[in-house]
């Protein structure tokens, strides 16, 4: 369908969302992605000044349309 690269890091979780929509956890972060029948258009999650750690598992929430993740260090975003 389509491809996008979100950097060298190893890829430790990916979860589909909502319309078209996915996002991937790695070492440097997490990636979420929108496929628009041709492209993967990506963004970089953003983490508020807080200290990034490697993103072990991401999954999505269907009630509320968000995605969640979890950390090395144990933390959820």
């Amino acid at each position: 369908m389509a491809q996008n690269k979100c950097g060298g890091d190893p890829i430790f979780d990916g979860e589909a969302g909502a319309k078209d929509t996915f996002a991937v956890a790695t070492k440097r972060g997490l990636y979420f992605f929108s496929y628009n029948g041709q492209t993967l258009d990506d963004k970089r999650g953003l983490f508020n000044g807080n200290e990034m750690a490697p993103q072990i598992c991401v999954t999505f929430n269907e009630e509320n349309g968000n995605f969640y993740s979890g950390t090395s260090t144990g933390f959820i975003y």
